[in-house]
């Protein structure tokens, strides 16, 4: 299943395909997203280096796919690496060799055991957005020297 995109870009993969087994939903509601992601076996994170920010970005979605506790793959870029390096079911990749990419996936599609729920709610609440603000008035009164 393949979320999200323009009805010309569904369009043009849907004529290029040879299976009748990959659904495309086009654009859906935020307040599905979680459901949909957690239905799947696997999520890929088809990012490439041609994004100029992509060394420094994290994306809402490293953070929404880790919070489904479905498999993950994604590409090794650092800051996606500092945040899921420690998270059970996540497999990185180098973005730019398709060979190798499709290789994480058959490999992690063989093995089903891998694909199981993943809880990782215990470690992402250090990157809620509640932490992140005691984090930033502990600084921020640190200093002013403010009690």
């Amino acid at each position: 299943m393949i979320i999200g995109g323009r009805t010309s870009e569904i369009n043009k993969y849907k004529n290029k395909l040879t299976r009748k087994n990959v659904i495309f939903t086009g654009y859906i509601e935020n307040s599905k997203v979680p459901l949909y992601l957690r239905c799947a076996d696997l999520l890929v994170m088809p990012y490439q280096r041609k994004v100029v920010t992509i060394d420094g970005c994290s994306p809402m979605k490293v953070f929404e796919y880790l919070a489904s506790g479905s498999y993950i793959i994604a590409p090794i870029f650092p800051s996606f690496y500092e945040v899921m390096k420690d998270f059970e079911g996540v497999t990185f990749y180098e973005p730019e060799n398709k060979t190798k990419f499709i290789f994480e996936i058959d490999k992690i599609l063989s093995y089903p055991n891998s694909l199981r729920f993943h809880d990782r709610f215990d470690k992402l609440d250090i990157y809620s957005w509640q932490n992140r603000a005691k984090n930033l008035l502990n600084i921020y009164f640190q200093f002013f020297e403010l009690d």
